[in-house]
């Protein structure tokens, strides 16, 4: 089997926050995005064995939608958003035969946040000055 990451979506604006931590003194600043990631699981199998790679990923596919798999996703802080169709490409192999390279793509979502301490103004000082 093969796991690859296709790439990341941004959904919306970043959520911003701030937040006073006394303990260091400092301001801490959170941008927290809603991002959607997809993958790729793509199976290999030299034939004939008893299941072919498209049986494989089915039966792959079949327990990433079980609810003890989004079950332990959500714990993690991801969910499992949608597991795509079974794709059953060919191609010539090195032994010149053609060889089923089944794939399919599945999307997590995710919240992925971003923080970092910004400086305090300690004195404000005001003052009226003639021009």
């Amino acid at each position: 089997m093969y796991f690859y990451k296709i790439g990341d979506r941004r959904l919306g604006s970043p959520r911003r926050l701030s937040e006073w931590d006394a303990l260091s003194g400092a301001m801490i600043d959170y941008d927290t995005q809603l991002v959607e990631t997809t993958f790729q699981l793509s199976a290999l199998v030299r034939q004939p064995d008893t299941l072919t790679a498209s049986d494989i990923l089915n039966d792959a596919a079949m327990v990433m939608q079980s609810e003890q798999f989004i079950k332990t996703l959500k714990a993690g802080g991801v969910g499992i958003l949608r597991v795509g169709e079974v794709r059953n490409p060919y191609f010539g192999d090195d032994r010149d035969q053609f060889q089923a390279m089944p794939s399919f793509d599945f999307i997590v979502s995710y919240n992925r946040t971003v923080n970092r301490s910004s400086k305090v103004i300690t004195t404000f000082v005001t003052a009226i000055d003639r021009v």
